[in-house]
């Protein structure tokens, strides 16, 4: 190709032909379909895979050559330098699997994800799900009922661009954006969770339950729901919230086979109606009304607050994958400024007041 130190159209062009003749031809329909849309100086650009590797080959062309490549009427185009670049392609799930860790070297491809809730810790852990591969292969779905307010942009991964949309189309939007729309397992739908009955899950089996609700009614609902799917086919269920004005973020790990085996579930941490238990409160000496963690009413937490409880759920993820279990199925993290009192991560087993646990607890005395 190279002639005089450079590459030009024409010796790119023989090279070409001699190198692959049907190659050749297909450039030729390429290059006379480009002189019929009747662009001018409109650059060609060409892929050239050789041996796995690719490059990239440009150079200018324009509508006054003849229909026959060896027979150009127009010298300039034939006698320019060809631009050849160096091109990497974007594999998204490459990208996702090369930071995995090796002993869960395939993170969440192939596993089933059903996330409830889009808003501030929502949307940060939906972002990190995805990139532990989560939609990739197999169906992650979200769902949530809200619609993007100015309100919410100073805690969500979301910005100013999607005001005024639903959550869950906004997140989908940047989700595609984010992914070169190679995220072609993501499905995310306007709906309240009381629109999903157990019955729907043991048509659409899934591996994993995030709730980033906050919501205790929500928190028990999908309890409840995921007590009456049949042992087999019952998925983990994660619960994650942020605990008063942010001075901690929770997680709970309900185990299917553990909880069925020896009880641990949210409920055995407190009711609706009293809250956390004294010996499960993160921060002591509360009143009744604070025992609950950040439900549907507004209160004051930074940005931190749901990047830290996404930090949080995605550990508590990367666990189950490494290890086929959580250890500790109750765990806090707080922010640098609390000092007071804190607690340890725990395993939370059967408590005799929970509903659903209570005969093993029972049992176990």
């Amino acid at each position: 190709m190279f002639k005089n130190g450079k590459v030009t159209v024409q010796s790119f062009l023989d090279f070409i032909q001699k190198w692959d003749g049907s190659i050749y031809k297909k450039l030729e329909e390429h290059l006379l379909n480009h002189i019929n849309k009747k662009h001018k100086k409109e650059p060609i650009n060409i892929l050239i895979n050789w041996k796995n590797k690719l490059m990239g080959a440009s150079f200018e062309w324009n509508d006054c050559q003849h229909k026959v490549l060896k027979k150009f009427l127009d010298k300039q185009y034939l006698t320019q330098k060809v631009v050849f670049y160096t091109v990497n392609l974007i594999d998204f799930k490459a990208s996702i699997l090369r930071n995995l860790p090796s002993k869960s070297q395939n993170g969440l491809l192939g596993k089933k994800v059903f996330q409830v809730g889009l808003g501030a810790v929502g949307g940060y852990i939906a972002d990190s799900l995805i990139k532990i591969g989560a939609g990739i292969d197999d169906e992650f779905t979200i769902i949530d009922n809200d619609i993007f307010s100015v309100d919410n942009v100073g805690r969500h991964l979301l910005g100013m661009e999607y005001i005024g949309k639903s959550k869950s189309q906004a997140f989908k939007e940047y989700a595609k954006k984010q992914t070169f729309n190679q995220l072609k397992k993501l499905n995310t739908n306007f709906d309240n969770v009381s629109n999903y009955n157990f019955q729907y899950f043991v048509d659409n089996p899934m591996d994993l339950i995030v709730d980033t609700t906050g919501n205790i009614e929500v928190q028990e609902y999908l309890n409840e729901l995921v007590q009456q799917i049949p042992l087999e086919s019952r998925p983990n269920l994660l619960h994650l919230w942020i605990f008063g004005n942010g001075e901690c973020v929770q997680g709970f790990w309900h185990d299917a086979k553990l909880q069925d085996h020896q009880g641990g579930c949210i409920q055995c941490l407190g009711t609706s109606a009293n809250g956390l238990f004294e010996s499960t409160l993160p921060i002591r000496n509360l009143d009744k009304e604070q025992r609950f963690g950040v439900c549907s009413a507004f209160t004051p937490y930074a940005v931190s607050g749901g990047m830290m409880a996404s930090s949080l759920g995605i550990n508590m993820i990367l666990e189950w994958l490494e290890t086929g279990m959580v250890k500790n199925n109750y765990q806090t993290r707080y922010n640098s400024e609390y000092q007071n009192e804190k607690i340890n991560d725990m395993l939370i087993m059967a408590n005799v007041n929970c509903p659903y646990c209570g005969e093993k607890y029972a049992k176990s005395i």
